[in-house]
């Protein structure tokens, strides 16, 4: 019934029926593109969010680990430097030789290298 409605009135007045249903066309792809941005938006901020959230998981995550591997950095230089003092002091008054020093360093860094494998 409708169909047969719309061929009359095309018949009847061409151009109108054309311009009409070209406003209708344009109008429900306006909206559609107005629903899709609105939807989009939406889509996207969440989206945004969780990236940024995600991000800066990760930078605290980097500073944490960052911090935490200066600290043990720092207690390993702290304890070189304690451990090592005295015979710095016996190389300074040339009680014992550079080759001496040497050779108790490459031992202390043997085994902190195994106490280090051994806590990981």
């Amino acid at each position: 019934m409708i169909f047969k409605y719309a061929v009359k009135q095309l018949k009847r007045r061409p151009f109108m029926t054309i311009l009409i249903l070209f406003q209708f066309a344009v109008i429900t792809l306006l909206i559609s593109m107005i629903l899709t941005k609105i939807s989009s938006y939406f889509v996207t901020s969440n989206l945004i969010k969780k990236i940024c959230e995600g991000d800066s998981y990760y930078i605290q995550y980097d500073i944490s680990y960052s911090i935490e591997k200066d600290d043990r950095a720092g207690e390993l230089s702290n304890a070189f430097d304690a451990e090592f003092q005295p015979y710095l002091d016996k190389l300074n008054n040339q009680e014992i030789t550079q080759e001496e020093l040497e050779k108790n360093i490459k031992s202390w860094i043997k085994n902190m290298i195994k106490y280090l494998k051994k806590k990981i």
